[in-house]
């Protein structure tokens, strides 16, 4: 997966998705290393768009009420 090749509302889903996994993951675990690593890299790319949290939000609270 490239997330330079997603679309924007993609890389906030699969965030979110990722923390999802993390808050219900053991810290220890491999599935648990691996969405904090997927959450990293897809953060730094939305922050390479010139995106960050506050918009982040906008744009998951939009996408939630389609």
């Amino acid at each position: 997966m490239n997330p330079k090749a997603l679309e924007t509302q993609d890389l906030i889903t699969i965030e979110a998705e990722a923390g999802e996994v993390l808050n219900q993951a053991m810290p220890q675990s491999h599935l648990y290393q691996m969405a904090s690593r997927l959450q990293n890299i897809l953060r730094l790319e939305l922050i390479r768009r010139g995106l960050f949290e506050r918009q982040i939000q906008r744009l998951r609270a939009a996408s939630q009420q389609r």
